[in-house]
C-alpha cells in the first residue's frame, strides 16, 4: 500500500474509531443517568416506606 493510500485509509480509521469511541461514551453517559434516576426513585420509595411504618406505630 502506497502513502497516498494508505494515510486516507488510517484518517478513516481513525474518524471510525472517534464515532465508536462517541457512542459508546453517550450509550454510558445514558446509563448512568438511569442509574440515577433509579437510585432516586429508590431512596423517595424507601423514604414512603419508613414513613408509613412509623405512621402505623404511631397510631
Amino acid at each position: 500500500m502506497s502513502e497516498e493510500t494508505a494515510a486516507p485509509k488510517a484518517a478513516d480509521q481513525n474518524e471510525a474509531f472517534l464515532e465508536r469511541a462517541k457512542a459508546s461514551g453517550l450509550a454510558r453517559l445514558a446509563e448512568a443517568q438511569s442509574d440515577t434516576a433509579a437510585v432516586r426513585w429508590a431512596e423517595r420509595t424507601a423514604d414512603m416506606l419508613v414513613r408509613r411504618l412509623r405512621d402505623r406505630h404511631a397510631s
